[in-house]
């Protein structure tokens, strides 16, 4: 149905932003960089969980974009 297929896409646009965010953070592992701080680790690892954490919902209608009070994306630590 339409809305499944929407939320779908919505998983795939939330996969897609958290592949880049993991991307933009490679270089923390870097092997001439000192080892992650438990706070980088834990950023990574809960970009990686976070399909299996949340649930995007859809604004209500005729809005039907993802509501981004749906789920909370990591804090990236400094």
């Amino acid at each position: 149905n339409w809305f499944e297929n929407k939320i779908k896409k919505l998983n795939k646009v939330v996969n897609k932003i958290k592949d880049i965010k993991l991307q933009e953070t490679d270089w923390w592992g870097a092997g001439d960089r000192p080892a992650m701080s438990d706070e980088q680790k834990a950023y990574r690892q809960a970009l990686r969980d976070l399909t299996d954490t949340t649930s995007p919902r859809l604004n209500t209608y005729p809005d039907t974009q993802l509501d981004e009070s749906s789920f909370d994306w990591p804090v990236k630590p400094e």
